[in-house]
């Protein structure tokens, strides 16, 4: 499924969970694993500061490239990952990571996140390539890995989250874990006939039941409905309950991508709770 994984990092600061999660993924998928550190770069430099700039840069780039050298023996001597390259860009960071992966021909980048973090800081990078990556992009929390053996994966019955939900089957087998398929019926008046939200309820598993017969082979799953007034409470609560080892989202469903660039569901999880996630763009 994953066969080259760019992982995106800051080699002055990298968390030794972001190097053992995506270690884990890596020998998983037995995926080839490229190292990225973008040195920032302004757009434009005044004449009189060129010859400083550059002269600093090339420092600092010199530096990261023996980081990474570091990183990657670290990595092979700790967890048996062999790292095919490593690789200094410099620019725009957020930009640089997106252009690497498409020069790379890589199928999925890994980026890591401290929860607190604001949406300038899951932020600024991270919450940057989660809206322009072309491929899906695992967000790693700064938390201790654990091997995934239960994914929760929301659905609101889009097209794109339906996708997901596919790909969720593909990744489950590889880590021998069940899905938990999770849907929030988002109650739009508190005076609802009961026999309406009742209808409702059936069709949204009738849709369910026909997509996982589709996609879920021998893949142990369970569907799970909440009813809440907004989305965001019930999945909450469900990732709460089900305390899981990663969830499945995709980046934008009804909403569109819009939403998802000014603060979707997706992102507002992701900023809430402290569970890797696997995001797919529809």
């Amino acid at each position: 499924m994953f066969q080259r994984i760019l992982a995106a990092l800051d080699a002055r600061q990298v968390s030794a969970y972001f190097l053992q999660g995506i270690a884990q993924w890596a020998r998983a998928f037995q995926a080839r694993l490229i190292l990225l550190h973008v040195v920032p770069q302004e757009e434009f430099v005044p004449p009189t500061l060129q010859e400083v700039f550059s002269q600093t840069t090339q420092r600092v780039r010199a530096e990261m490239d023996q980081r990474l050298a570091e990183l990657a023996e670290s990595l092979q001597k700790n967890y048996g990952v062999t790292v095919e390259a490593t690789w200094i860009r410099m620019g725009i960071p957020h930009k640089e990571v997106v252009a690497g992966c498409q020069d790379q021909g890589c199928d999925l980048i890994a980026i890591g996140y401290r929860l607190g973090d604001t949406s300038e800081d899951l932020g600024s990078t991270a919450y940057r390539i989660l809206t322009r990556s072309p491929v899906p992009v695992l967000v790693y929390p700064h938390r201790p890995p654990t091997e995934p053996r239960r994914i929760l994966v929301p659905v609101d019955l889009s097209e794109t989250s339906l996708k997901a939900l596919e790909k969720s089957f593909e990744v489950a087998p590889v880590f021998g874990a069940e899905v938990v398929v999770l849907h929030v019926i988002e109650l739009l008046e508190s005076l609802a006939p009961q026999e309406a939200q009742a209808r409702v309820e059936r069709e949204v598993e009738e849709i369910l039941k026909r997509r996982l017969h589709q996609v879920a082979g021998s893949v142990p799953y369970r569907v799970r409905i909440e009813r809440r007034y907004e989305a965001l409470p019930g999945i909450l609560d469900a990732i709460e309950d089900e305390q899981p080892d990663l969830l499945i989202m995709a980046s934008h469903g009804r909403s569109g991508l819009q939403h998802w660039l000014m603060g979707s569901v997706t992102e507002k999880v992701l900023r809430s709770v402290e569970v890797p996630a696997l995001v797919f763009k529809g």
